[in-house]
């Protein structure tokens, strides 16, 4: 177990200072069964970061890209990171189907948030997507009943 604190500082090569961040964690992580040493873990933990840096990446201005940070740091700070404040399990799926079609075709950041959005606001986009979430949760839940038997 480590105790890792990362300080980091963001800022845009056209847009200058834009945020920071201060990191602190107790952390062990293993992969296939081996802990990972320090250095490593702290490696993780600091990639893991760069979502904040994504966010404003194509911002046309430093008030753009402020505003950019400052919300994807509020969804982290919020446990909101890859949900859309959806209490409905389908509809959570569907979002979720959607980012990785989209991710597919090489989209990211706020490319991929605005295809994303653009595809979801249309509801015929929706209803035929509603089935195939409804089909790949029940094959999860088929699963997992499976893994407990």
């Amino acid at each position: 177990m480590y105790n890792v604190e990362i300080a980091r500082n963001y800022a845009h090569a056209k847009h200058g200072q834009i945020g920071k961040v201060n990191l602190i964690a107790v952390a062990e992580i293993e992969i296939n069964g081996e802990s990972l040493p320090e250095n490593s873990v702290r490696a993780i933990l600091n990639h893991g970061l760069q979502i904040l840096q994504d966010a404003y990446a194509g911002a046309k201005d430093r008030p753009a890209a402020v505003k950019a940070f400052s919300e994807k740091l509020t969804k982290l700070l919020e446990g909101k990171l890859g949900t859309r404040n959806s209490s409905d399990p389908v509809e959570s799926k569907m979002w979720e189907l959607c980012e990785k079609a989209f991710r597919g075709k090489g989209l990211k950041g706020k490319e991929l948030e605005a295809a994303v959005e653009a595809f979801m606001a249309k509801e015929e986009n929706t209803a035929k997507l509603r089935p195939l979430a409804e089909k790949a949760l029940s094959n999860e839940t088929d699963l997992l009943a499976g893994l407990s038997d």
